[in-house]
């Protein structure tokens, strides 16, 4: 239903009660109020509030409002190309350029057929955003740390051998994707797998 739910305490002490109109705290204008850049980051079904975003805001471009200079930025993973929702729908609200919009397509269990696409790229989502900011894959970084430890590494060397490689898609570069986030200026929103989401906020940090 909303976070909130989780912040409450005691749950004894609360009351849920069901309101029948839209409402929430994840919204553009809570969450990223005053950037110039917004970044989301979706995996799986974690899409779907951002679309609505992405949806809103093109709806509006369309109607004549100004965007204000706002970058928007979408990095959206899941497993296999079939997986990735939307992804017609979000190329053509790229392409119109009504907005200030990049969208970022990943799978993270490429077949030879997304290999050759060039609207593709390659990675989980938190690894193409470290991938950008020129941070190593997080399966690498946890390697590193234990190995700096002395602990067993032989797990953490499997899960790096496993990982797949970050790649953007061919139309996209690193340089390009980093120039949107400055760090000044820029929010990172997620959605979705939580592990993932966690190393999205220790990037963000």
């Amino acid at each position: 239903l909303t976070e909130s739910l989780f912040r409450t305490g005691d749950p004894s002490d609360s009351k849920l009660t069901y309101v029948n109109r839209i409402v929430g705290d994840f919204a553009l204008a809570k969450r990223a109020a005053g950037f110039k850049s917004v970044c989301w980051a979706g995996t799986g079904t974690g899409l779907a509030p951002f679309v609505s975003m992405v949806q809103q805001l093109d709806f509006e471009a369309s109607q004549g409002a100004k965007q204000e200079g706002v970058q928007y930025t979408l990095i959206h993973a899941n497993r296999t190309f079939e997986e990735l929702a939307y992804h017609r729908e979000l190329l053509a609200i790229e392409a119109s350029g009504r907005l200030d919009f990049v969208y970022v397509a990943l799978v993270s269990r490429p077949t030879p057929r997304d290999l050759e696409d060039p609207l593709i790229g390659r990675g989980r989502a938190n690894n193409v955003l470290r991938y950008v900011l020129g941070m190593p894959v997080k399966e690498q970084e946890d390697l590193d740390e234990a190995v700096a430890k002395g602990g067993d590494v032989s797990r953490l060397r499997a899960a790096l051998e496993r990982a797949t490689p970050p790649a953007l898609s061919k139309r996209l570069s690193a340089s390009g994707l980093r120039h949107r986030l400055d760090s000044a200026h820029s929010v990172i929103l997620t959605c979705g797998n939580p592990s993932v989401m966690a190393d999205v906020k220790h990037i963000a940090e």
